[in-house]
């Protein structure tokens, strides 16, 4: 899974710069396509690979070794160009991904039976805030690139910035408990 990690590291601003159709051709093959890995004996769907991406190769990057205080967050209101492309990254591969698999962590889900990219944007969106950036314009930028079709559109939750009951308790409890 690393070299799928590392391609996507290097190659997320295709997917920021391609046109519109081609985008949709990009989410259609997240959905469809497979990858077998012998080592592990296993086949995984594209779309999973990426929301694995986000959990364990962005989210790790982006969160603080300690929670910033108000002042630290104020003195930290310059936000890393590194910062900036891993949550470009994150977001992107949640765009693509386009809510077509979820996955199993009760560690990371709590007491919800699977997480999604809802748990994804959520967590993305306060972790960066966690971490003094201003999420807000990011979300945005990929929401005009994310799909509007489905009963819930990417487009539209990017564009909330993940605003979800999720986003209320992970900003609230600093991890997702299940209590909704």
């Amino acid at each position: 899974m690393s070299e799928i990690f590392d391609y996507l590291d290097k190659n997320f601003e295709v997917y920021i710069n391609a046109a519109s159709e081609e985008r949709e051709k990009i989410r259609l093959f997240v959905k469809e396509k497979r990858f077998d890995i012998p080592q592990r004996n296993v086949t995984y769907y594209m779309a999973y690979l990426l929301l694995m991406y986000v959990k364990e190769r962005i989210m790790p990057s982006l969160k603080p070794a300690k929670k910033l205080s108000i002042i630290d967050k104020l003195k930290r209101a310059s936000e890393s160009p590194e910062d900036k492309a891993q949550l470009l990254r994150g977001l992107v591969a949640i765009s693509m991904e386009n809510l077509s698999e979820k996955f199993y962590d009760k560690s990371y889900t709590g007491e919800y039976p699977y997480g999604d990219a809802m748990y994804l944007l959520a967590d993305l969106y306060v972790t960066s805030e966690e971490r003094g950036m201003n999420p807000e314009n990011y979300f945005r930028q990929i929401a005009n690139i994310s799909s509007d079709k489905g009963i819930l559109p990417m487009n539209q939750m990017m564009a909330s910035g993940g605003e979800s009951r999720l986003r209320s308790e992970r900003s609230q409890f600093g991890e997702f408990k299940g209590m909704f």
